[in-house]
């Protein structure tokens, strides 16, 4: 009987071992600024990278709930991204104020979520000049 309990325990152990792979196997997100000093007028740009480490594919839904901003993916197709395992895709993000914002320094939320459960959370920071010069008293 003392077989039977050990091959039991391998086989536990086996599947303990396969489903710790996969919650260690993270999503890799990446965020990079190509542009991000902007006046209220214009769209700043970065460059967003997603890679799958899975061996299956997976979906990521690209959002943010940020107030006064329009945050989406250039093309809008790219707000859900499917990989197939081991691939990795890059995409621009735009980010656009919608309100009248003071000069300033902004950290625009940015969500990356997987089908399978990982989320990213990423600030993105945007430098808000204003749409003009500033004229100064002499």
């Amino acid at each position: 009987m003392s077989v039977g309990y050990g091959k039991l325990l391998l086989v536990f152990v086996t599947v303990l071992v396969v489903l710790a792979s996969f919650s260690l196997a993270v999503t890799e997100v990446t965020v990079e600024s190509t542009n991000n000093q902007i006046s209220p007028l214009e769209q700043a740009h970065y460059s967003l990278r997603i890679t799958n480490p899975l061996y299956e594919t997976q979906r990521y839904s690209v959002y943010s709930f940020a107030q006064g901003w329009n945050v989406y993916p250039f093309p809008l197709k790219d707000k859900i991204i499917s990989l197939s395992g081991g691939e990795t895709y890059t995409t621009t993000i735009l980010v656009q104020p919608t309100e009248d914002f003071p000069p300033g320094i902004y950290y625009v939320p940015l969500t990356v979520e997987s089908d399978h459960g990982s989320r990213f959370a990423e600030s993105l920071k945007v430098y808000l000049s204003p749409e003009r010069p500033i004229d100064y008293l002499p």
